[in-house]
């Protein structure tokens, strides 16, 4: 692209086909998804913020309303239900984030 000689210079059909600008057109995409994902996480973890600010407990009674087995520890399932009885409907890419 830098040749001063046209006759020489890559076209620009060339360059859009060279590895190194295919690659930075994949890197573009995959960071794009990351932060979809990055941003799907955050949402979740803000509807889960008021969900637990909505009970207006402590944190080991909010624990406690989402392990509904008492096992000691709240699966997806429990967090999927949990999160609806505080009226808050996750997707299935906000649980798995969380």
């Amino acid at each position: 692209m830098l040749e001063p000689d046209a006759r020489r210079r890559a076209t620009a059909a060339g360059v859009l086909r060279h590895g190194w600008v295919r690659d930075a057109h994949a890197a573009d995409r995959a960071a794009r998804g990351a932060s979809a994902e990055l941003l799907s996480g955050h949402r979740a973890l803000v509807a889960v913020r008021r969900g637990l600010l909505a009970l207006d407990v402590g944190a080991d009674a909010a624990f406690d309303a989402l392990d509904a087995n008492g096992d000691g520890r709240i699966d997806r399932a429990e967090l999927a239900a949990g999160m609806r009885r505080l009226g808050q409907n996750l997707d299935d890419a906000a649980l798995d984030a969380m």
